[in-house]
């Protein structure tokens, strides 16, 4: 089977959830000996760095890279205000990008295109003239409800009628592309609801795979520090900046009324170390932090405090996979088949937060059950081994 998979980034390395979202699923490619071609864009955000690619990665993927502007213009998105096109979509089509696709296409026959995301869809056409392989939308996210979440937290009433205007265009041409492609492989059964009800009935191929990895192995010569908080991802992604002030400023003082020597760690993506902006009694603010691994398993309980953002969380899962006592929110849990009680706790406002961090120092039994229960569910449910096999199965009742 040859398989191209489309990037709007360079999967590797693996700086945000995206990159890891689509790095997984090269890797699940390659497990299961895939003949694999990627195509990358490189943005400002997201620059081509080969020397910090795993050893063998541009040889086993033959990625190719085109550079793409997908910067937010604010003159072109104000014009698209009277225009019937999605601008957040439109912004990532590359006549450059089209044509090195169009290139592959002609050099080689492929059974499989896999588009990474929404924002590869503008490229359907150019595949469906080129080409015959089946062409895969490996959905990380619904883009639309991700920017309605979004837009509902924005305070100034112009900047939210502006970007409400862009969230309707986007849902409106989400509703429709997904009816263009052969299969839709989302990363959540709760996506995969939403995109059922959107199809209408029309016989579109949908074979959930949830966010999959070699999964960690927990290090037992690590041992967490008693009455320990962490939180880590990228800091430069907005649900992630929120959601840390939230717990910063609602809900550590009251978990330091109740415990007043637990520690809070932060590290991440662009957080610088000591930062101000998150400082606050009994923090310690790592930045960022070259063993993110080692990081998570020098603590003991995990928190997710996000109120906003879609798909499934990877670290949530690489903290699952490690037996961190997990704290998140009904959003952090979405998409992860995770039980409150049983995998993590999970809550919703200041005070529940708090008493669910505390009640992981006071009862290690519970924490004990609760982790236990998590790194089964990781290895059960997203485990690249047994993934990788579900996908190229998949796949090939497609091709015949």
């Amino acid at each position: 089977m040859k398989v191209l998979q489309v990037c709007n980034k360079p999967p590797v390395p693996t700086v945000d959830g995206g990159c890891l979202a689509m790095h997984s699923m090269t890797e699940a490619f390659l497990h299961a000996h895939v003949s694999l071609q990627v195509l990358a864009m490189e943005t400002d955000k997201h620059p081509f760095v080969p020397e910090k690619m795993p050893p063998g990665y541009l040889k086993a993927t033959n990625i190719e890279v085109v550079y793409v502007n997908t910067k937010i213009n604010p003159v072109k998105a104000f014009i698209n205000l009277f225009q019937e096109s999605s601008y957040i979509t439109d912004r990532f089509y590359s006549p450059e990008f089209e044509a090195k696709l169009i290139q592959l296409l002609e050099e080689e026959s492929y059974d499989i295109v896999q588009l990474e995301g929404l924002y590869l869809t503008p490229y359907i056409d150019a595949i469906r003239e080129k080409s015959t392989a089946r062409i895969v939308l490996r959905a990380h996210n619904i883009e639309s409800q991700l920017w309605e979440r979004r837009t509902a937290l924005v305070k100034n009433p112009l900047l939210r009628f502006w970007f409400g205007v862009l969230t309707e265009k986007l849902k409106h041409y989400e509703e429709e592309v997904i009816r263009k492609v052969d299969a839709i492989i989302p990363i959540s059964e709760y996506d995969a609801d939403t995109f059922h009800i959107w199809l209408r009935k029309k016989d579109v191929p949908i074979f959930t795979v949830p966010y999959c990895m070699s999964l960690p192995d927990k290090d037992d010569t690590i041992k967490p520090t008693h009455r320990t908080v962490f939180h880590i991802g990228s800091m430069d992604w907005e649900p992630n900046i929120k959601g840390v002030k939230w717990f910063i400023k609602e809900v550590w003082p009251k978990v330091l009324d109740l415990v007043p020597d637990a520690q809070l760690h932060l590290a991440g993506r662009k957080m610088k170390k000591n930062d101000p902006e998150y400082s606050g009694d009994q923090i310690i603010v790592h930045g960022e932090v070259e063993d993110a691994l080692q990081f998570m398993q020098s603590y003991q309980v995990m928190i997710a405090p996000l109120f906003s953002g879609g798909g499934m969380k990877v670290k949530l899962i690489e903290g699952m996979a490690t037996g961190k006592g997990i704290v998140t929110t009904p959003i952090g849990a979405e998409g992860i088949h995770m039980v409150h009680l049983k995998h993590a706790q999970i809550a919703d406002n200041a005070d529940d937060f708090a008493n669910a961090v505390v009640r992981y120092f006071r009862n290690p039994g519970m924490l004990t059950d609760c982790s236990s229960n998590a790194v089964y569910l990781a290895l059960e449910e997203h485990d690249i081994k047994k993934s990788s096999q579900r996908i190229v199965d998949f796949y090939y009742s497609l091709i015949f």
